[in-house]
Parts: C-alpha cells; sequence; structure tokens
C-alpha cells in the first residue's frame, strides 16, 4: 500500500478547507464541527467498504450513488477540492461506461479526505 502512495503522489489532492463555507453551513460551534467530524469517520469507513463492493461487483449505479453520498458529506466541511474532484468523478462516470478506471483515484480521495480531517481537527481544537 505504501509503495501504491508513493507512485501517485502527484496526483494526491491539496488540502484545503474553506473556512468561509464551513462557517456558513456549521457556524461557529466547533463542538459541532468536532462531533460532526467524529461522525465522518466512522462514515467514511462505510463509504470506503461501499464503494469497495461496488467496484468487486462492476456496480456503476451503486458506485454512482456512494460517490454522491460521499460528495454531500465532505460537502459540509468545505473540503472544496475534494468535492470538485467528486464532482468530476461523478460527470465522467456518466460518460465512461468501465467504471475499474476510478478506483485508485477514489482511493487517494479516501486519503485526502483523512489529511483534510486531521488539518480541521488541528483548528478546531
Amino acid at each position: 500500500m505504501l509503495i501504491f502512495f508513493i507512485l501517485n503522489k502527484n496526483k494526491m489532492i491539496e488540502t484545503y478547507i474553506d473556512y468561509d463555507q464551513l462557517k456558513n453551513r456549521i457556524g461557529d460551534d466547533n463542538k459541532l464541527v468536532s462531533e460532526l467530524l467524529e461522525i465522518l469517520k466512522i462514515e467514511l469507513k462505510n463509504y470506503k467498504q461501499s464503494i469497495e463492493f461496488a467496484f468487486e461487483n462492476n456496480d456503476k449505479q451503486e458506485l454512482e450513488t456512494i460517490i454522491h453520498k460521499l460528495k454531500s458529506a465532505i460537502g459540509i466541511f468545505g473540503f472544496r477540492n475534494i468535492y470538485d474532484k467528486l464532482i468530476s468523478i461523478e460527470e465522467e462516470l456518466k460518460k465512461n461506461i468501465q467504471i475499474n478506471c476510478f478506483y485508485n483515484e477514489l482511493m487517494l480521495i479516501f486519503i485526502s479526505v483523512k489529511n483534510h480531517i486531521i488539518e480541521l481537527e488541528k483548528n478546531v481544537n
């Protein structure tokens, strides 16, 4: 897994949090942000398992559904770069019949989300 990360580090999504967007959606309640981040951490595992299952079963419709849900969950926190990337993948999936070309990209998104969570936690605690 480490080799995969090193080979693809140039494709990592830059950690950027839109704090204005976060404030507009959640307000200045750092306790609420922390609680929602804890929920996201748990849900992130579920999203990843569901995406892996969709790939294993070559289920494009399920993959589109999960990506849409993940995009919504990410959007709350102002993880703009990841949100935009998920929009791009959604659009490409609508055009592309073959879903396998998105696997590596989605796995990198999960790494990026974890990096974003770490960065946001530093600033709300």
